[in-house]
């Protein structure tokens, strides 16, 4: 049986690539000694992203899934909105789905039908979407021969579902770079937000074209003469050295820390950098392959890419004046500027960015920046 831990080289290898989600959920079930393993997500937004993969329980199995569905996917598709409408990454049992005993759903007749064909009985599925734009989540199912899950499932899968959440929004993020070029990190110059992979030994191997821009200002943050990230100031740079040593340590299987955020104070005081480290392999050999690292993504709040506020407004019911507020907001003006351009004083300004960011979960235009990057992808 694999350690929890030992799962995490798979997930991540899945992240950039299009055909590794079967190698991690097979390692996954080990792990849990779960049967089957499902995972799906459903972007919300332009993106047509998708993923829709199960561990290798179910090869072999598509007709009778497409039976099965045929006869059984109402009962199926109400259990999957339930998940959806779950507490972000809490257990839904199949008996919180459908309340009764365990002798009457081991004889109902769909459930006879996974039996017989998947070999399966009880189920449990987690939501681990904590945003509007991608839902996703996945399923658990146990041996027919049991009543009950092994008794250490749910601590396994609490460790091993915010990295499978993680991994998902990587290949959500990375989708398109995917889709056009089959590749992620030979073609970094195409996304318009700094993204820079950074080895086990903390040099910044691959430097995409914004992340030298950024480093070119030397506004608190640079590339040294070892080829290293420097932060100027050296809480902060120690605190990035933390943050890249976890992602490495959990892209080896060592460690089980998902990401880490920090922001980046400058010596203009202009708006702090965002900087967002998570772990990295090459699975592909884009650079090198079995390369184990960290990525760190970085955002100028004062100098955004070109985004589509469009998506925020849909989703989260922005009104029409608030729309032009977060338009401005992602251009990178000031209040007193956005005032100016809105013809409003400062503080309904102000009054209306404080709604923004009440509707969209965030507390700052440093999260209100760095979720609007994360719903569009600023890829070219």
């Amino acid at each position: 049986m694999l350690k929890v831990y030992q799962t995490l080289p798979a997930i991540y290898d899945a992240a950039i690539t299009k055909d590794r989600w079967v190698n991690a959920l097979d390692d996954i079930g080990k792990a849990v000694s779960a049967r089957g393993v499902m995972l799906f997500a459903v972007n919300q937004t332009e993106i047509p992203f998708s993923l829709n993969w199960s561990n290798s329980n179910y090869a072999g199995l598509e007709e009778h899934i497409s039976e099965h569905m045929e006869k059984f996917g109402d009962i199926e598709i109400k259990a999957l909105e339930k998940v959806l409408q779950a507490p972000c990454c809490e257990p839904l049992w199949d008996i919180d789905v459908w309340p009764e005993s365990l002798d009457t759903l081991r004889n109902r007749e769909d459930f006879v039908s996974l039996q017989k064909f998947a070999g399966i009985f009880r189920k449990v599925a987690f939501n681990l979407s904590d945003n509007n734009f991608l839902n996703m989540g996945v399923a658990y199912q146990f041996d027919q021969a049991l009543d009950e899950p092994p008794e250490a499932f749910l601590d396994a899968a609490k460790f091993i579902n915010p990295h499978l959440a993680k991994a998902i929004e990587v290949n959500r993020f990375y989708f398109q770079l995917l889709e056009k070029y089959n590749a992620v990190l030979s073609v970094l110059d195409r996304v318009q937000i700094g993204v820079c992979a950074i080895s086990s030994g903390g040099e910044a191997v691959i430097v995409n074209d914004t992340a030298q821009q950024i480093f070119d200002q030397d506004d608190g943050i640079r590339i040294d003469r070892e080829g290293r990230v420097l932060i100027t100031d050296q809480d902060l740079n120690e605190q990035l050295k933390y943050h890249i040593l976890n992602g490495v340590e959990t892209a080896r299987g060592q460690g089980g820390v998902v990401d880490g955020l920090m922001s980046i104070r400058r010596k203009s005081n202009r708006h702090p950098f965002v900087a967002e480290v998570s772990p990295l392999r090459d699975a592909n050999g884009e650079f090198d392959r079995g390369f184990v690292g960290a990525i760190v993504t970085l955002i100028d709040p004062d100098n955004p890419p070109d985004i589509s506020v469009v998506p925020l407004v849909t989703l989260y019911g922005l009104t029409d004046a608030e729309r032009h507020v977060a338009t401005h907001l992602v251009k990178g003006l000031t209040i007193t500027k956005i005032a100016e351009v809105r013809e409003v004083t400062p503080e309904t300004i102000k009054t209306q960015i404080k709604s923004i960011y009440g509707k969209t979960g965030v507390d700052s235009r440093l999260q209100f920046i760095r979720k609007i990057v994360s719903m569009s992808p600023p890829i070219i």
